[in-house]
């Protein structure tokens, strides 16, 4: 009976935030105000990602199988929101894609693809590299043989396939990080209106400097969230610095 009785605290949270996306389709609404609401959503999936999920992975990596009240185990739990996070990300990406961006351009406000820029733009667009970029940002190696190198709780990375040799070496792959102080959005003159490309775009254009000698097969952004549940019982623990290291390490 109980399991009729209450709903899953994850699920229902996510149905809040798809009522606030909701708020950043309203047409009645002005754009800006839209936007507002588009980037409330994100962040609020990331905060839940971060700490209910993560909390769920916990329980689920410890062997848990206990429902919640509305009857629900934590592996259950996981799948469920996986697939109604998936259309919720899908239903953000259409807002603004399909709606918001083109309502931004019309108002002077337009993101530019590294195919979009004038001559000019491309020549001020490597400038900012060079001088912005460049010396800032170094790639790191990514080797089998050695941990992953630790990435950034939500910072935004590039990563890089180093095309084969020809005399049959496997492939080579890096991961180029955005530093949490880099602009993300870069704005390229134009007299009629403001214009800008993201980090990530500029640096696609030019990641062959990185890698001298070397030719880049191909690309992809991408970031990781991490968990950010971080319990430690202090009256369980023995050695409270032990526990907290432990809690650490397996958050990397």
């Amino acid at each position: 009976m109980a399991q009729k009785k209450f709903f899953n605290r994850e699920l229902s949270w996510l149905e809040f935030n798809q009522r606030v996306l909701d708020e950043a389709y309203d047409s009645t609404l002005p754009t800006l105000e839209r936007l507002n609401f588009l980037s409330i959503t994100a962040s609020n999936l990331d905060e839940f990602f971060m700490v209910r999920v993560g909390g769920l992975q916990l329980l689920n990596g410890q062997g848990i199988a206990k429902p919640d009240q509305s009857g629900l185990s934590p592996i259950k739990q996981l799948d469920l929101i996986s697939q109604r996070a998936h259309r919720i990300v899908g239903d953000q990406y259409t807002c603004y894609g399909d709606h918001l961006e083109m309502r931004l351009a019309d108002a002077g406000i337009r993101r530019l693809k590294a195919t979009e820029l004038s001559e000019q733009q491309k020549q001020e667009a490597e400038r900012y590299f060079e001088r912005q970029v460049f010396p800032v940002v170094t790639p790191m190696a990514v080797d089998a043989r050695r941990r992953l190198p630790l990435l950034r709780n939500l910072g935004l990375n590039i990563a890089v396939r180093i095309k084969t040799k020809p005399d049959g070496s496997t492939n080579r792959f890096a991961i180029v990080p955005l530093g949490p102080s880099s602009n993300r959005f870069v704005r390229l003159q134009d007299e009629h209106e403001f214009a800008y490309i993201l980090l990530e775009d500029l640096i696609s254009m030019f990641l062959d400097r990185f890698f001298p000698g070397e030719e880049v097969a191909a690309s992809a952004v991408f970031r990781i969230t991490r968990n950010a549940d971080l319990s430690v019982r202090e009256d369980q623990a023995a050695d409270l610095l032990s526990e907290m290291k432990g809690v650490l390490d397996a958050r990397k």
